[in-house]
């Protein structure tokens, strides 16, 4: 068999962070939905069954995490800053996309569940 293709999903990480134009969404903060989709560019963990041979979740998690701990004031920059610190911290990652959501933006009137950017990076 020839695996063409391996990718992890970390789907729907709840943050709370301080994003936002607005001062008040930088005061209050807000909760934020993360998903990733990381593109490996090697499949050996798939036969060998051991995690060193692939990206172990809970590293990415801990990467996530310390990217949304420092405000920005739009969220495509957030996304683009979690895209740059996975690429740059996993070797064994080719291509990550990047799904961002604010759950609750501050617009008056609004009746939705959230604003959303998708970002794809590669090496």
């Amino acid at each position: 068999m020839n695996i063409e293709s391996l990718s992890v999903k970390l789907r729907k990480m709840k943050f709370f962070a301080y994003h936002g134009a607005y001062p008040e969404e930088r005061q209050k903060g807000g909760t934020y939905t993360v998903s990733l989709e990381l593109k490996l560019n090697d499949f050996k963990a798939a036969e060998t069954d051991v995690l060193t041979d692939t990206v172990d979740y809970a590293d990415v998690y801990q990467v996530v995490k310390q990217v949304m701990i420092v405000p920005s004031n739009i969220i495509e920059h957030v996304a683009q800053r979690i895209a740059t610190a996975i690429l740059d911290e996993f070797a064994i990652v080719r291509s990550v996309t990047v799904k961002l959501t604010k759950d609750n933006p501050p617009i008056i009137g609004a009746n939705f569940k959230g604003s959303a950017v998708e970002l794809c990076a590669s090496r």
